[in-house]
């Protein structure tokens, strides 16, 4: 195993925190059944290792703790775990050089919540290194229960077409010209859980659902990418020499567009849940809607 450490300035407000913790259940032990998974806990504040745990343990998981990323690795390197849920700023080896080791050696498996207080990383650099989720302490526990469902889905459960498809709060149309012989010109990258698209609308701001429809060249063998997202983070300027546009995270797919996210992960081995952006404009695209 390589050596993990980094110098990462990170600053947390520890007032900030969730201090009580669960209340014991007075129900006995909680039923391990067939869809239990192994979900390990990592951080070195031990109270709330237990408040994860203990809400972990209650939604049917079984929950594993380590105090530091070192200690996580040699778990993870066993196998086994389903979901890693770490804060960053830790002893011995911090979150987001465990996060880099894990996704260096094991792929995009495990999934990888990260969780902190104040960062000096943005959201879209921690996903652009390979984390599924990013949580801002202090979060309610129900926020991370309810990302378990989509964090723990496997390959067939993934992006399944909603019954609300068409309830979102903007809709993209998009024609990809690979000439760039178009008067509004931005750029697109595909991620493995989802896409940066370099464009900047009001509509499109952070938390908010879109419906997109994305037209392709057919040098690329599909035709569109279309379903529904989410914007996880939005940049309305260039920012450390990335351009401008959105990140927007998939819920739902098409059928063809599913296959061609994963296809398009498994052939290019992707590791990025979103890219970060490019620093120039690698594709072209052309707003049609």
């Amino acid at each position: 195993m390589a050596h993990c450490s980094r110098n990462v300035r990170i600053s947390i407000h520890h007032d900030n925190l969730e201090s009580k913790r669960m209340p014991s259940s007075n129900s006995g032990e909680i039923a391990v059944t067939k869809s239990s998974k192994k979900i390990l806990v990592v951080d070195d504040d031990a109270g709330l290792r237990e408040i994860l745990t203990l809400k972990i343990r209650t939604l049917g998981h079984s929950p594993l703790q380590a105090e530091n990323g070192e200690d996580a690795l040699k778990i993870v390197s066993k196998g086994g775990v389903d979901l890693v849920v770490s804060d960053v700023q830790m002893p011995v080896c911090d979150g987001v050089a465990m996060l880099q080791q894990i996704r260096r050696l094991h792929g995009c498996l495990p999934p990888v919540v990260l969780t902190s207080g104040y960062t000096d990383f943005p959201v879209w650099q921690i996903l652009d290194w390979g984390a599924d989720a990013f949580l801002g302490k202090p979060f309610p526990l129900q926020t991370l229960e309810s990302l378990l469902p989509q964090l723990l889905a496997g390959p067939d459960e993934k992006w399944l077409p909603r019954a609300d498809a068409g309830i979102s709060d903007a809709v993209l149309t998009l024609e990809l010209d690979s000439s760039g012989a178009t008067k509004l010109a931005t750029g697109v990258e595909f991620g493995r859980g989802g896409m940066f698209v370099g464009i900047v609308r009001p509509d499109l701001a952070r938390g908010k659902t879109v419906t997109f429809h994305l037209r392709m060249p057919q040098v690329t063998g599909h035709t569109e990418v279309a379903g529904v997202g989410i914007v996880r983070w939005a940049r309305a300027s260039r920012m450390a020499g990335l351009a401008p546009g959105v990140g927007i995270e998939f819920i739902s797919l098409s059928p063809e567009s599913k296959q061609f996210i994963q296809e398009n992960t498994a052939r290019l081995g992707l590791v990025a849940l979103i890219p970060q952006g490019p620093t120039a404009i690698a594709s072209k695209l052309a707003v049609v809607n």
